[in-house]
């Protein structure tokens, strides 16, 4: 593999692999991964709460300094 396409496959896919290292399985880790290119997963590397809003059945994710990242149903 050249250079240039190895560094591109391991600046997106070095950490989920480094998941499978914590005792993730590798196929866990593969559809993670998977779900991801696919537009199905985000992965939100900030995440510092998850809180539920029982009026808008929404989850919001904020991070440490409490500014919201994402909603989802």
């Amino acid at each position: 593999m050249p250079e240039s396409e190895r560094k591109a496959y391991l600046d997106k896919y070095q950490e989920p692999f480094n998941l499978a290292k914590g005792k993730l399985p590798m196929k866990s880790a593969e559809a993670i991964i998977e779900g991801e290119d696919r537009g199905q997963l985000t992965i939100l590397k900030d995440d510092e709460t998850v809180d539920y809003d029982d009026n808008s059945r929404e989850y919001i994710m904020e991070n440490e300094n409490n500014e919201e990242i994402l909603r989802a149903e």
